[in-house]
């Protein structure tokens, strides 16, 4: 009996996926074309980024100094045909709050095989940085107060406001005061 040949042969997979799919999708999707210019964004996408809609932007409307050249460098990768994943700060043109993001991007093919340009998946991770910074403080600070202010200088990464009131209410709920006040 011989052996089964276990080799692995070298093959192409062809995924071709309609707009609607992506717009279903629960990940935020981004494509670029060679340029950097972004040619399509999900809901997703666009929520992370805090605006209406990505498409037709360039790179440099949502990436800054470092994380603008990191983001570049990995575009050229694509167009050579890599693919790969890297973490960098998108930076929301709204606000200007920094959002760091992990970037699953692979190259974006023709029907003859021609890459031209790149799709990616992106995970936001402000959120799970967040709660460790939070986490962090309430284990390494002391006083009440320095940990409030803490956890509400975190929390207004994620939520911006004007206002973070904590307010203690009687165990029958009807006496409350005031406890803190941020900013």
């Amino acid at each position: 009996m011989s052996e089964p040949d276990l080799s692995v042969a070298k093959t192409e997979l062809v995924v071709a996926l309609r707009r609607e799919q992506l717009d279903d999708l629960p990940w935020a999707v981004v494509k670029t074309d060679p340029q950097g210019v972004i040619t399509y964004s999900n809901r997703g996408m666009d929520d992370i980024a805090g605006v209406e809609s990505l498409q037709g932007r360039s790179l440099a409307e949502v990436f800054e100094g470092e994380n603008l050249a990191t983001v570049r460098t990995k575009l050229e990768h694509r167009l050579r045909g890599a693919a790969e994943v890297y973490e960098v700060d998108l930076t929301r043109p709204g606000d200007g709050v920094r959002v760091p993001i992990e970037v699953s991007a692979l190259p974006e093919t023709d029907e003859s095989g021609r890459t031209i340009g790149s799709l990616a998946i992106v995970r936001e991770l402000l959120t799970e940085d967040v709660a460790s910074a939070v986490h962090r403080h309430v284990e390494e600070l002391r006083c009440g107060q320095e940990i409030l202010e803490a956890v509400a200088r975190e929390t207004q990464r994620l939520v911006p406001f004007d206002l973070l009131s904590v307010t203690l209410y009687s165990t029958d709920g009807e006496h409350f005061r005031s406890f803190f006040n941020y900013p």
